[in-house]
């Protein structure tokens, strides 16, 4: 688990620092991203893997690099009348899923799915998101390096 975490902006970029705890030999950063759910292709079974991986050591953490929802709009090119799940349900969804390793993401990043919500609507999804798992510290955009 993170120990401390401290942010600062050096011009004009955001930086996250973690401090982790001082027993830490090493790390394994995951990255999660392109999940899409709400898609009909969607793969629940590899995330709920990915997420049991995850929580089976202590050292490894998480970067969410975006797209985790799909987010098809009728003006999108994803399918909407294919999408198994709504905006909102979406949302709820992965919220539920990723609750048990909240506390190991590093940072939170998003994708061009939820970005066409936000142009469409003005409605940052993922920010939401990042609210509902307690990540707003963690949240970067418009985009990000890790």
């Amino acid at each position: 688990m993170v120990k401390e975490l401290k942010t600062k902006q050096v011009e004009g970029i955001r930086i996250i620092q973690h401090v982790l705890p001082h027993t830490t030999e090493s790390v394994e950063v995951i990255p999660i991203g392109d999940v899409h759910v709400g898609d009909e292709f969607f793969d629940e079974k590899m995330l709920k893997r990915w997420i049991d991986y995850i929580l089976e050591k202590e050292n490894r953490y998480v970067i969410l690099n975006g797209d985790l929802m799909d987010m098809a709009l009728t003006t999108s090119i994803s399918d909407t009348y294919g999408a198994k799940m709504s905006p909102s349900q979406q949302v709820q969804y992965v919220a539920k899923m990723l609750s048990p390793i909240k506390d190991r993401v590093l940072a939170f990043g998003t994708g061009n799915h939820s970005e066409r919500v936000y142009r469409s609507t003005g409605i940052d999804v993922d920010y939401l998101l990042a609210l509902e798992l307690g990540l707003k510290d963690k949240y970067l955009t418009p985009s990000s390096f890790f």
